[in-house]
């Protein structure tokens, strides 16, 4: 465990505020964009996710009335643990007030130092943020009281006059974007809602702001990387679709088969589309835990054996998984002349589909035949190309079909 993480586990209390109250209206879809579906899951999920984290000891997340059955519902579902929800107000500052009250009341209640509770806030619309990020304005907001991620401007930005025309540029040198996670000592952020105006409350967005304005605090300011952006437009949902796919991916490659030429192709293929590789295995006990994607290598002189491993494989996920969603691939070289081989892998994939464990699974079957030994490596690289493509698509429409290289 690296040095941020001690000091913040053994030391700090840290929570976390989620504003999730918002209507989503400029994504033109009658679902607030934190509930719509990002890679099987709804985009709040993902954002929760981030947060899941034993250094963490609770996320505030402030909601609509009318949404709070149904994010009560996600989260024991789920199973997320450490949430509390309240019922956010109608701007996201007064949301915020809400989430800070709370934490307030914790911090009393448990008669903590409260110099020792740092409070982080994050977009509840941006599903995207690493640990080590976490990390660093958490630390960063112990040692100067507030801290937050910014990414450089891209275009320059103008001001404008009433009748639109120009005033004035910024020069993008100076300037930055602010984006979220934010971090801040309990101190700041309390005094700085204690003290905010009822215009900023109403009509203001910037916490960093805040913490200079009424708690005196200037930010340390963190270049990051633009995981951190924004869900705004319904266009972003599009964006995070295959973002979420890749990060979500935690991938095994089962197979017993040592100096096969197929699994260094594969791991080429598995780092080219950015999986997380979490094991190569040559024996399901070895199968680690918070894997969601197994890939097995194998040769088919006969489907039996194919399909018990197959079938093996998908009771251990399914264990796993539930009620989480996942992908199986059975990636099988199979001699050009067995004929019979291959259209029987083909029938048997059709019917798994309609197994009940495969509800939440998708199932897939790679094909890659084989004219010669070895085999040609330009035939081999698709069929591990489309292997990876298969894992990072997840496809529930494609699930159950075969796919010959």
């Amino acid at each position: 465990m690296n040095e941020a993480i001690d000091l913040i586990s053994e030391k700090k209390k840290v929570f976390a505020i989620l504003p999730a109250a918002g209507t989503g209206e400029r994504t033109g879809l009658k679902t607030p964009k934190q509930f719509c579906e990002i890679a099987g899951y709804p985009l709040i999920l993902h954002s929760l996710w981030n947060f899941q984290r034993p250094w963490i000891a609770e996320t505030v997340v402030a909601v609509s009335e009318d949404w709070l059955p149904y994010l009560q519902d996600l989260i024991k579902l789920y199973r997320i643990q450490n949430v509390h929800l309240v019922v956010g107000g109608q701007t996201r500052h007064q949301s915020i007030k809400i989430c800070v009250q709370y934490v307030r009341e914790r911090v009393q209640n448990a008669r903590c130092n409260a110099s020792d509770v740092i409070v982080i806030v994050h977009d509840a619309v941006r599903p995207f943020v690493a640990e080590e990020t976490l990390q660093r304005i958490a630390e960063a907001a112990h040692k100067q009281g507030a801290a937050g991620v910014v990414c450089p401007l891209v275009s320059t930005t103008l001001a404008t006059q009433e009748d639109g025309i120009l005033d004035y540029s910024l020069v993008r040198s100076k300037h930055c974007n602010s984006h979220t996670p934010q971090a801040f000592s309990y101190q700041t952020i309390v005094t700085a809602y204690d003290k905010i105006s009822k215009h900023d409350l109403d009509h203001g967005t910037e916490v960093l702001h805040l913490a200079l304005e009424y708690a005196g605090v200037r930010a340390k300011l963190l270049e990051t990387k633009d995981e951190v952006w924004k869900v705004t437009y319904r266009r972003d949902i599009c964006a995070a679709e295959q973002f979420a796919r890749e990060r979500l991916a935690r991938l095994a490659i089962l197979s017993d088969q040592t100096g096969n030429d197929v699994i260094g192709v594969l791991e080429e293929q598995v780092k080219k589309k950015r999986l997380t590789l979490l094991s190569k295995c040559s024996s399901l006990t070895t199968l680690p835990s918070g894997v969601n994607a197994v890939i097995v290598i194998a040769d088919a002189p006969t489907t039996d054996q194919c399909l018990l491993d197959v079938a093996t494989v998908l009771e251990r996920l399914k264990q796993q998984l539930h009620p989480l969603k996942g992908s199986l691939t059975l990636l099988v070289t199979v001699p050009t002349e067995e004929k019979m081989v291959r259209d029987d892998l083909m029938t048997r994939f059709r019917e798994l589909r309609l197994d009940q464990r495969c509800r939440d699974i998708c199932v897939y079957c790679v094909i890659l035949e084989t004219k010669s030994s070895p085999v040609e490596k330009e035939r081999m690289e698709r069929a591990c190309e489309l292997t990876a493509n298969l894992v990072v698509r997840q496809d529930e429409l494609m699930s159950g079909q075969t796919f010959i290289v």
